[in-house]
C-alpha cells in the first residue's frame, strides 16, 4: 500500500466558483501546501521513499477508485470531502473541520477515532459528537528546525485575503530597523484554471516550497497573520510575530505555543521577538505518524 498526501483542486468550492466565474482567475492559499509539504518531508524522515508516496486530491476524495491507499488527512475538511472511500485507510493528524461538518459525518468519523485534530476547538466538536479525538496541532510544526542563521538576516512581512488580510495599523509603532527592506509576501498564488490541473497543483507545491525555503534561508523576523506561515516559521526557529485582526479558533493550539496580539484587543507590542522551541511538538507529531504507519504494517 501507498501512502497519500493531500493536494487541492478546489473542486467543488463554491467561493472560487465565483471568483472564477466573476474574473476569470483566482488566487489559491499556498498554507495549504505547507501542510502537505510538512507531511512528505516527515515521511522521507521516516524511511518513506519518494516512489511510495501518491498525491490524493482533498476536494475529490469521495470519489477517489484507485488502489488502496493510507492518507494523511491534515488540513481543513469541507463537506464535499467526505465520505471517505473503502479504499482509503485515513489517517488523522492536524484534522480542521467546523462543528457542522463534523454533526453531518459524525456517525461516519466515529468509526475512525481517535482522531488527531489541529485545534482544540475540532477536537471538543469531535468529542460534543460522540467521536474519540485529540489535540495534535497543525502537522507543519513538524518541520525541522534549521541549522544555520542567515548571515543577512530579513523581515518578511506575510498576509493573505480576508481573515489572514494584513493589519497594517499595529505596525506603525514598529522599530524602523525591522521595517527598512522587509520583504512583502503575499502568500497566495493566482491561478487561471478551476478547478486546478495536475501541472497547477504541481507549480503551488513548488512554490510553496521555495517560499519555505526563502524563510529559511534568509528570514531574521516573520510578521504574519497567516497561521500556515507562524506555524512552519515557529518549527524551523524563526523568530515569529503574529498579528490578528481579531480572534479565530483555528489559532488555539498556536496560543499556547507564543504570543499572538490582537488589532481589536490593543496591547502593547513585544517587538523584541526569540524562537520557540517547539522540539518536544515535532517529537510527538512525528511519533504519532510513525505509530499510526506501523499499525497500517507501512514501516
Amino acid at each position: 500500500m501507498k501512502v497519500g498526501v493531500l493536494s487541492f483542486s478546489y473542486h467543488g468550492s463554491p467561493l472560487f466558483q465565483k471568483e472564477y466565474d466573476r474574473f476569470g482567475s483566482f488566487n489559491v492559499n499556498l498554507g495549504d501546501n505547507v501542510q502537505s509539504l510538512a507531511v512528505r518531508y516527515a515521511l522521507n524522515r521516516l524511511g518513506i521513499t519518494q516512489d511510495r508516496i501518491v498525491s490524493i486530491d482533498r476536494d475529490t476524495l469521495p470519489s477517489y477508485n484507485g488502489h488502496p491507499v493510507a492518507v494523511i488527512l491534515n488540513g481543513c475538511f469541507k463537506s464535499r470531502c467526505f465520505p471517505i472511500p473503502n479504499n482509503v485507510s485515513p489517517i488523522f493528524l492536524g484534522f480542521e473541520a467546523k462543528a457542522p461538518v463534523i454533526a453531518e459525518f459524525a456517525e461516519h468519523l466515529r468509526t475512525f477515532g481517535p482522531i488527531g485534530c489541529r485545534d482544540p476547538a475540532t477536537a471538543r466538536a469531535c468529542r460534543e459528537n460522540g467521536i474519540e479525538a485529540y489535540v495534535s496541532g497543525c502537522f507543519s510544526l513538524s518541520l525541522p528546525r534549521r541549522k544555520e542563521l542567515p548571515e543577512n538576516p530579513l523581515t518578511y512581512i506575510v498576509f493573505g485575503d480576508g481573515a489572514g488580510a494584513l493589519p497594517v495599523q499595529m505596525l506603525c509603532d514598529a522599530p524602523k530597523e525591522l521595517l527598512v527592506g522587509a520583504r512583502m509576501v503575499y502568500q497566495r498564488m493566482p491561478l487561471h484554471t478551476w478547478p486546478l490541473e495536475t501541472q497547477d497543483l504541481k507549480n503551488a507545491e513548488r512554490t510553496t516550497e521555495a517560499l519555505l525555503e526563502a524563510y529559511r534561508q534568509n528570514a531574521g523576523l516573520v510578521i504574519t497573520p497567516l497561521h500556515h506561515a507562524a506555524a512552519p516559521c515557529l518549527a524551523m526557529g524563526i523568530p515569529v510575530l503574529i498579528l490578528r485582526r481579531g480572534t479565530s479558533s483555528r489559532f488555539g493550539f498556536l496560543e499556547t505555543l507564543t504570543k499572538i496580539y490582537y488589532e481589536n484587543k490593543p496591547e502593547p507590542l513585544g517587538w523584541d521577538v526569540r524562537p520557540v522551541d517547539l522540539s518536544n511538538v515535532r517529537e510527538k507529531q512525528e511519533n504519532l505518524l510513525r505509530n499510526e504507519l506501523q499499525i497500517k504494517g507501512l514501516i
